[in-house]
């Protein structure tokens, strides 16, 4: 039976890879992708590909990029 401090080894070592799978679905730039598509961060509708060629890192939408900034649409 474990003692309390190989059980709290073992939550720490759950969280800590939980915290990795969650990164796994970002890129460096810091992008949703999903089956190679980048996705925004907020709605998850795919971001245009025009966006993307101005704004390359871009991790957002425009509707929810002008919601982020607090601008009216």
């Amino acid at each position: 039976m474990p003692d309390i401090a190989d059980r709290a080894q073992l939550d720490e070592q759950a969280h800590i890879l939980d915290a990795l799978s969650r990164r796994d679905d970002r890129d460096d730039a810091g992008q949703t992708r999903e089956n190679g598509v980048v996705v925004c961060c907020d709605c998850g509708e795919p971001i245009p590909g025009a966006r993307l060629r101005i704004l390359p890192t871009a991790c957002r939408c425009v509707e929810c990029q002008d919601k982020a900034e607090g601008k009216a649409w």
